[in-house]
């Protein structure tokens, strides 16, 4: 009996290494979609330039994050309760939805999950923990910067036009 559990510890030791990976990919993806947000509100004019102010991250690019508390609570909240369905893989996508004065949307961002936790999306059994974060995390700050860049490629709406946003999760159809 000892022998046999004895065996098991490898398997479940992988099953703690895959989650624990699961969970770094979902944590950097939560991260960099909130970030993102934050540049997109800023670029987009949907709250006053008074209301963002300037950060570095992780020493490398400068981004606007809110300094306005309900906000922030806000976007933190929609992902905070979006980590257990990221970490399952049902989430097929967030979007970040602007809105026009008359609550018509007028822009789309959206952030396409293919696979981050476990369940659907999976991150299969020998993938290497240092190799997947690296390029996970040169594959979003690709995404940071071309999300700043939005200021310089689209026209600006009118600050104060009455924009506003919503931050949805889409779920993949469930199939069984």
């Amino acid at each position: 009996r000892l022998a046999r559990l004895r065996s098991m510890e490898p398997v479940d030791a992988a099953r703690r290494a895959s989650a624990t990976l699961a969970a770094s990919a979902v944590d950097l993806f939560i991260e960099t979609v909130q970030i993102a947000v934050h540049q997109i509100l800023f670029a987009r004019r949907v709250y006053p330039r008074s209301v963002f102010e300037r950060r570095r991250l992780h020493n490398s690019i400068t981004v606007r994050m809110s300094r306005h508390p309900e906000l922030n609570q806000y976007i933190s909240t929609v992902m905070a309760n979006a980590r257990p369905l990221l970490l399952e893989g049902t989430v097929e996508r967030v979007v970040c939805c602007i809105y026009d004065g008359a609550r018509r949307p007028y822009e789309r961002y959206e952030f396409r999950i293919r696979s981050l936790g476990g369940g659907g999306g999976g991150l299969g059994d020998a993938v290497d923990e240092e190799d997947l974060l690296s390029r996970t995390g040169d594959e979003l700050r690709d995404l940071l910067l071309r999300t700043a860049a939005l200021e310089w490629q689209l026209e600006p709406p009118s600050e104060g036009s009455g924009s506003t946003f919503a931050l949805l999760v889409h779920c993949r159809p469930h199939s069984e």
